[in-house]
């Protein structure tokens, strides 16, 4: 009984948001200054210590095994997806170069205060996912080769 009540509230949630959808923003916008100042602070952090962890694999030698590889991949990746993301919020929140106007349910008009080329830099940042799901996918399949690889008993020296 209760798991039928759990199955229709959840089927008439799902569709209320597919016939009353809200945007879904991939680069969340933060209120005031102090919120952007720290959540800004936050992605350089991340962006130094995806670097800190690339230098550290390649001094410590642990390419030569390729989940290490596949997982450096992703340090980099996910580097490049930090510094995407801190260009987009200073273009949103905090320099307000670009404005993001919705014509209709299904179009937005993107003007960069008289340039040409900010709009196009500012939409293909907004796609953010093409850089952070690869990046992910590079994790899991070098986290799964260093499981099997110690399972199999081939990574020992890899490892230390």
């Amino acid at each position: 009984m209760k798991r039928e009540r759990y199955l229709r509230m959840t089927a008439c949630i799902s569709l209320a948001w597919t016939l009353f959808p809200e945007p879904l923003l991939a680069i969340q916008a933060h209120g005031g200054n102090e919120g952007i100042v720290v959540h800004q602070m936050g992605h350089v952090f991340f962006l130094v210590s995806m670097g800190a962890f690339v230098y550290w694999l390649r001094e410590g030698r642990l390419l030569g095994h390729p989940g290490w590889r596949y997982i450096m991949g992703f340090a980099v990746l996910m580097g490049l997806w930090n510094i995407d993301v801190i260009l987009m919020h200073f273009l949103d929140e905090q320099a307000r170069l670009v404005s993001v106007e919705r014509t209709t349910p299904f179009s937005v008009t993107l003007s960069g205060g008289g340039s040409s080329w900010l709009p196009l830099v500012y939409y293909l940042g907004k796609l953010d996912h093409l850089i952070c799901v690869p990046a992910l996918f590079l994790l899991y399949t070098g986290l799964r080769r260093i499981k099997a690889s110690l399972g199999s008993g081939e990574g020992k020296g890899a490892e230390q």
